[in-house]
């Protein structure tokens, strides 16, 4: 299961938003079994945890009349605004014995920043 939520406004050159994305818990399996096929034999099935990651952005943007140069704008982002640490089962081996020294995670970033300009010529 997934959702997205989010506010956006602009008015007057401010503009900003405010998102969050679910993601719901899913099945990861070793590399022996399937569930799409019978019989595929038995093996190791793991819980991947259900997150939620915000972002918030907020700027200003300017029109000018000039020919050359038309509009400017200065963004400021933060991503994963509540600093989650998470840290996502992608994979599993299909030997128990190898729990956790050869199963692959994948690691979503913590919070980071993103200051933009940007300009129409």
């Amino acid at each position: 299961m997934t959702a997205a939520l989010g506010l956006v406004y602009g008015q007057r050159g401010l503009f900003g938003s405010l998102t969050a994305k679910y993601v719901g818990s899913w099945t990861v399996y070793d590399s022996i079994t399937n569930p799409d096929i019978a019989n595929a034999g038995s093996g190791r099935s793991a819980e991947s945890n259900a997150y939620w990651l915000s972002d918030l952005s907020v700027g200003y943007g300017w029109k000018f009349n000039e020919r050359f140069f038309r509009s400017l704008k200065v963004r400021m982002q933060v991503s994963n605004l509540l600093d989650k640490k998470v840290q996502v089962l992608d994979s599993i081996d299909s030997n128990p014995a190898n729990a956790y020294t050869k199963d692959a995670f994948n690691v979503l970033p913590t919070r980071n920043y993103f200051f933009t300009v940007s300009a129409e010529f």
